[in-house]
């Protein structure tokens, strides 16, 4: 305030009086250095496979995998992606998620039906999960999915990002 006070007037202020109100240089620049800090750790990874179907099994199986390393400890945020197609006129239910082992966890997943009655004979099936991660510790997560029902299934093009965000 005295500062502004006095912006409006001739008065010429020593570095003394400019540091009493906004603090040293010094000071200034080490708070915007650790408030950028946290955005040059962030980290991300994508990996996707092309169009061509895979047949879906009754057993979990990975179909897509991402790695990063993160820096600090932090969160990494993964979304997945990918199309689920009926093969035959039976209908297929699937289910996938998004998971550190090559196991669906029975508490997180994506399920979708796809019905011979449908106009359509496939379905897109996406998820987002959050993962503690520590820093310098390899980080690997898998979309894994399976298929259960009398009809068979594939799947297309699945896709996993992950977007690391420090503590």
């Amino acid at each position: 305030e005295a500062l502004a006070t006095k912006a409006n007037t001739t008065d010429v202020y020593t570095k003394a009086q400019v540091d009493a109100v906004t603090g040293p240089l010094a000071t200034r620049i080490a708070d915007l250095e650790t408030a950028v800090a946290q955005l040059t750790n962030s980290a991300a990874a994508f990996a996707s496979s092309s169009a061509v179907e895979t047949t879906l099994t009754s057993a979990d199986i990975v179909y897509q995998s991402v790695s990063l390393m993160p820096p600090t400890d932090g969160v990494v945020v993964v979304n997945s992606h990918a199309y689920l197609r009926r093969a035959d006129d039976f209908q297929v239910s699937a289910r996938c998620g998004i998971s550190t082992t090559s196991a669906i966890d029975p508490n997180v997943y994506q399920l979708v039906t796809i019905p011979v009655s449908g106009l359509e004979d496939f379905e897109n099936v996406s998820g987002t999960r959050g993962f503690d991660v520590t820093g310098g510790e390899l980080f690997t997560v898998n979309l894994v999915c399976t298929s259960f029902g009398e009809g068979t299934a594939t799947i297309g093009e699945p896709a996993l990002t992950a977007i690391f965000a420090p503590d």
